[in-house]
């Protein structure tokens, strides 16, 4: 990212780690189903202030284990997004949230589309907000 980048501004973004690696240690809770136990982190930077470089150890109270290794010193050729799921013989890999291969008793591949749930998101937001105040109404102009 260029220096000047909103995710390199510490009062604004707080680097990479807190503004984008923060949503894979949510997505591993989800994943585990579990409350996490204990971290164990190691990091660094190759700019002045912000560690954007990290290696994060998850462990949850039902024993599932996570590792989310996040690098912002790699090759803008190398996929994004990587993700491989563990679990009872299956596992499940998932590049750039367009490909998921599933190896189980057999290989599934789903390709799609990129969707991160931007936009169900901002929906499901919407909605809430509909149901708590419904004079918020305006806010659904921002949605397409």
């Amino acid at each position: 990212m260029p220096s000047g980048h909103w995710t390199n501004d510490s009062d604004i973004g707080g680097g990479r780690i807190i503004g984008e690696g923060c949503h894979f240690i949510d997505l591993a809770m989800y994943l585990a189903s579990s409350p996490i136990r204990t971290v164990y982190a190691s990091g660094f930077s190759e700019s002045a202030s912000l560690i954007d470089t990290a290696s994060i150890i998850l462990t949850f109270e039902n024993g599932s284990i996570a590792t989310i290794i996040y690098l912002a010193n790699g090759n803008k050729n190398l996929p994004k997004e990587y993700l491989e799921v563990f679990c009872n013989g299956t596992v499940a890999i998932l590049e750039d949230f367009r490909k998921l291969a599933l190896l189980g008793k057999r290989k599934t591949i789903i390709k799609g589309k990129q969707d991160k749930g931007h936009k169900e998101e901002l929906i499901k937001f919407v909605e809430a907000i509909k149901r708590v105040n419904p004079h918020l109404l305006q806010l659904k102009r921002f949605i397409r």
